[in-house]
């Protein structure tokens, strides 16, 4: 089984819904490009107030690839919810 390495410092995942079309064709340019973005490379680019983090990982096995593949990951910024008082 391949791994990818833990999130990036400072991010976490970006769900799903949350990803725009524009985010969607921006990741697949990179997915497109290995050239460019060699697996576990990062780029940043900004979605209106956004900043969007994209890695080249593994994924896993789904409906249009039936084994582990290359992908691009989504990531936002983590923020910190403020303690609970």
């Amino acid at each position: 089984m391949v791994t990818n390495p833990p999130f990036p410092a400072g991010y976490m995942l970006m769900q799903q819904r949350q990803v725009t079309p524009a985010m969607t064709t921006w990741a697949v340019a990179i997915l497109h490009d290995p050239a460019k973005y060699p697996m576990f490379s990062t780029t940043v680019r900004t979605f209106g107030p956004l900043q969007v983090l994209a890695r080249v990982e593994w994924h896993p096995p789904d409906f249009q690839n039936h084994a582990i593949h290359r992908g691009v990951t989504l990531y936002e910024p983590h923020t910190p919810r403020p303690p609970v008082v």
